[in-house]
């Protein structure tokens, strides 16, 4: 490829890169919109474009404040160094390729505003449509341009769009550092005043040798008090990576850099490689865990909201690295960084590996899904049931079962009931199916109790005896489980405004497709209110694990045995112990677990808090001497899956069957497992092939 056609191909690339741009305004307007943060100047700027508001979906709300206030966070933080305060210069903020980003202005609002915010200098650059853009809305709002200061004489540099006493917009592109700096002087640039250099998911669109170049300039030309600021995407390696870098890559922006710098510690190598003194990166699930608890729940109270898992996963997939130019000067620490659960645990290897084997030959479209419920019975033969799934990942309110012997797919009848998401499926009498709870969305969850019998194809809605004892309130991500002593079994779950359902219930068929519900009595070490944990009969005994609680991801296992009363039939008493594992099983939330013999319980996937998830492990907990361990997969296969909203059955003690899973990848679109049905032999480690 000869320069010209090279000059084109980066013209092209830019092009593309610019819109993002419009993308972000429109998720920022989204999100003042709705309540999230208070941006005036974006709702002004936004309307000067001239297009629609649309509304964005809650978890790209969600996501978009966090970056907007973890941004915000580092701005005030260095606008409030002892150095900064001090210095007998005001302080700037050199924005690269910020677009239509507002911060300039929201740092002047009062719930922002301080001193050295009102004395701030903002140099806007980026590429001419975009500078000159901008250039244009602000010349032609009054309400924008108060702020900006008094006008200063036309600069003799063409690329100065702009330049007021507190505001400038140059046209450049930021990685001609020579050109960069030739306008910026032409502005009146000071290179000795404190000087935050601030880059927006800029720097991993461009190739890393010309993201380097970028750092170790601001480094070199700053002589003053100075900090460089990067939100980047990270973590592109595993199965969400994957499916965001593709997303980016259909609209022509690779993620070339974050490629090579793919956790914080490259990041923070990157950095102090590049020439400054002090470094430290931080994940946006950090900084979303140092938020107070009541401003977590006003957040997950302004929209409905169900996406918690791939809210996780979208913060551990982005980071805020800041760096100084002094050795060992404090830098930007939201949340304290702690020691990673799944790294470096020392636990006994319990000498198992998961193998993979081929699947049957299923035709597995009308299975490609998650959300979905699960149920085995007949040893071969799986019913599922509801989910997410189709070409525009809708909600399905179907059924089927599958026979992995055969690999035939047989549709069923669907359900009486639109609450199929997040409910579950559990072998009742005779291998009849219950299905209970679920909701059609986060303000409609379901109390229903139904029975379906496969040998008829046939669903009934039992009806709940009035016999005094309330019926369990409407949930869904709960567990539920049938006992030997033919009862169904009900535990915690997501009930109606995000409220945490703690109490156990616990029913009985009765005769004319009826259903009792009992008086329960917990006792022990009662686990505190959860959804989205996993459990198990394992023999006579319910064993639960992790979720996620009013305060955050829980961890911690647990097990119910469930007495009835002979003097009082209808009374049961439900003794609850904490297993004291050792070590500590990681906290986790999302994932499945299914018993083994009744001997183990293997937990599938989820997501784990420190510092980044693994949504595609497999743990083993031997629940006789309470040890556990990772179970080792064949090479390759630990980066294919996310194992969220899916389920999981052990089959013959040996074969471990995951069904299902993936999620609504931020606005990346949604991603399904493939293959959508994973088998794997449970070896011992010394007799695999």
């Amino acid at each position: 490829m000869g320069p010209l056609a090279e000059v084109n191909v980066w013209l092209v690339i830019m092009a593309r890169v610019q819109v993002t741009n419009d993308v972000a305004l429109e998720s920022k307007e989204s999100c003042v919109r709705t309540g999230y943060y208070s941006d005036r100047a974006a709702t002004i700027m936004y309307s000067l474009v001239g297009r629609k508001p649309r509304r964005r979906t809650a978890l790209v709300n969600l996501g978009y404040h966090l970056r907007v206030h973890g941004v915000t966070q580092a701005v005030q933080w260095f606008l409030g160094l002892e150095s900064v305060l001090t210095s007998e210069h005001s302080p700037q903020l050199l924005s690269l390729g910020g677009g239509h980003d507002t911060l300039h202005w929201r740092l002047r609002q009062d719930e922002y505003a301080g001193a050295a915010a009102a004395s701030l200098h903002t140099f806007d650059v980026d590429l001419p449509d975009v500078a000159a853009s901008k250039a244009q809305l602000v010349e032609s709002c009054a309400a924008l341009l108060e702020q900006c200061g008094a006008r200063r004489p036309q600069s003799q540099n063409p690329e100065v769009l702009l330049d007021r006493e507190q505001y400038t917009i140059v046209s450049s592109d930021v990685c001609n550092t020579a050109a960069v700096t030739e306008c910026l002087l032409a502005a009146q640039f000071n290179v000795a005043a404190p000087t935050l250099v601030l880059s927006e998911c800029v720097l991993a669109y461009v190739l890393p040798e010309q993201g380097d170049g970028v750092i170790r300039w601001a480094a070199e030309l700053l002589t003053g008090p100075a900090a460089f600021v990067d939100y980047c995407p990270i973590g592109i390696n595993d199965r969400f990576g994957q499916h965001m870098a593709a997303h980016f890559a259909e609209y022509g922006t690779e993620l070339s850099s974050a490629r090579r710098y793919d956790t914080p510690q490259q990041l923070d190598e990157r950095l102090l490689g590049c020439g400054w003194g002090s470094a430290n990166t931080t994940r946006l699930t950090d900084i979303y865990l140092a938020l107070p608890k009541v401003e977590r729940t006003r957040l997950l109270e302004l929209e409905m909201f169900d996406e918690f898992e791939e809210l996780f996963l979208t913060c551990q997939h982005y980071a805020i690295a800041v760096a100084t130019h002094r050795v060992n000067e404090p830098t930007l620490v939201f949340r304290p960084r702690k020691e990673h659960d799944d790294v470096g645990v020392k636990c006994p290897d319990l000498g198992i590996y998961a193998q993979w084997i081929p699947a049957p030959a299923l035709n597995l479209v009308d299975y490609c899904r998650w959300n979905s419920a699960t149920a085995v019975f007949n040893g071969e033969s799986v019913v599922f049931c509801g989910g997410y799934g189709g070409s525009k990942q809708s909600r399905l309110a179907d059924a089927g079962v599958i026979n992995l012997s055969t690999g035939e797919l047989r549709k069923l009848s669907a359900p009486p009931t639109t609450a199929t998401v997040s409910c579950t499926l559990s072998v009742g009498p005779g291998d009849t199916i219950l299905h209970f709870g679920g909701r059609s969305s986060p303000a409609k969850p379901s109390s229903t109790l139904l029975r379906f019998d496969p040998k008829y194809d046939k669903w009934t809605e039992l009806t709940a005896v009035n016999n005094g004892v309330l019926p369990p309130s409407p949930r869904w991500r709960h567990v539920a489980a049938w006992t030997s002593h033919d009862q169904l079994v009900v535990h915690g779950g997501q009930g109606t405004k995000g409220h945490v359902v703690d109490a156990m219930a616990v029913g009985a068929c009765g005769a004319d497709d009826t259903y009792v519900w009992q008086s329960v009595t917990e006792e022990g070490d009662v686990p505190g209110p959860r959804h989205s944990h996993c459990g198990a009969m394992c023999a006579d005994v319910l064993v639960i694990y992790g979720g996620m609680g009013p305060v955050g991801i829980l961890g911690g296992l647990y097990s119910a045995t469930i007495t009835i009363c002979k003097e009082k039939p209808r009374e049961h008493y439900v003794r609850w112990t904490a297993l004291d594992v050792l070590p500590p099983l990681p906290r986790r939330f999302g994932q499945s677990c299914t018993s083994i013999n009744a001997t183990k319980l293997c937990v599938v996937g989820g997501i784990a808090e420190e510092p980044i998830s693994r949504t595609e492990q497999i743990i083993l907990v031997a629940l006789d001497n309470l040890v556990w361990s990772f179970v080792a997969m064949d090479e390759g296969l630990d980066r294919e899956f996310m194992w969220i909203r899916h389920s999981c059955h052990v089959l013959d003690d040996t074969r471990l069957v995951v069904f299902g899973g993936g999620g609504a990848c931020f606005s990346f679109g949604g991603v399904h497992n493939n293959p959508s049905i994973s088998c794997f032999q449970l070896v011992d480690t010394d007799a695999r092939a």
